[in-house]
């Protein structure tokens, strides 16, 4: 049997925090209201990360360094330019309702 953690410095309960960018983000949204549909590019960016994953833990390409960082950096790329769209979407989506823009 555990026992409960014990508050923070402030006398605040702690909790689990999850952690992500864009969970966090959209976190940020939700509680607005708000709800931003994923874009295409976004559908694409886990493709490419699900096979930039599959590349890099695949035997026979065990000795192809170059392509599997090639893959993994395209990847990166992807999810920046995606997670900068849904923050942009987001702050979009907030001022289109006439909340304040943190």
């Amino acid at each position: 049997m555990s026992t409960p953690k014990a508050d923070d410095q402030c006398g605040h309960p702690r909790r689990r925090q999850p952690g992500g960018i864009s969970y966090s983000g959209s976190r940020w949204f939700a509680r607005r209201g708000l709800a931003i549909p994923a874009r295409r590019s976004a559908k694409w960016k886990t493709t490419i990360q699900g096979v930039a994953l599959l590349l890099a833990v695949m035997p026979p390409l065990e000795d192809a360094d170059l392509v599997v960082q090639a893959c993994l950096w395209v990847a990166v790329a992807f999810t920046l330019v995606t997670g900068a769209q849904y923050l942009l979407d987001g702050g979009r989506a907030t001022s289109a309702t006439g909340s304040k823009s943190a």
